[in-house]
């Protein structure tokens, strides 16, 4: 059998529209699924993610997973905006608002941060973006003034 992100999708939606508002628990989508799944369409592929984290968290976590993830997207998205607007903010953090969005826009069509290297290299980078917008242009050059080491 072939399965498509769209089926998986399609099965999550299901899943998420008998379980709504509740959620199945967290880290229960593989078990989960199965439920979702045709039987006629059952093959050799085993399903272990939405491979959509939202629809995924949706899933797991109902109503409160839902307006969680949307309270994080608002803030990336009111941050992300600040960054570029921001006289103050550095070519560091406007790189950190476009490798966190990447990431974002890669959660729709995969789990990225369900790896230990991604999330973290998000975090940071959503750490950058915060930072950014709590320093003044005098501390940005005088932290930037400070990264570098002159050997004489």
């Amino acid at each position: 059998s072939f399965v498509t992100r769209a089926d998986m999708w399609r099965n999550t939606l299901r899943l998420i529209a008998e379980t709504f508002p509740f959620g199945t628990g967290v880290g229960s989508f593989p078990s989960i699924y199965a439920f979702g799944e045709d039987p006629r369409a059952v093959g050799l592929t085993y399903i272990n993610h939405a491979h959509n984290d939202f629809l995924e968290i949706v899933l797991e976590t109902g109503l409160l997973g839902l307006l969680l993830l949307l309270a994080s997207l608002t803030w990336w998205l009111l941050t992300a905006l600040a960054v570029w607007r921001s006289p103050s903010s550095s070519e560091f953090s406007r790189a950190a608002t476009i490798a966190s969005g990447a990431l974002i826009l890669h959660s729709i069509v995969d789990y990225p941060l369900r790896t230990a290297a991604l999330s973290s290299a998000f975090a940071v980078c959503l750490g950058m973006m915060a930072i950014a917008l709590s320093r003044s242009t005098e501390e940005w050059s005088r932290f930037r003034a400070a990264r570098h080491v002159k050997i004489a």
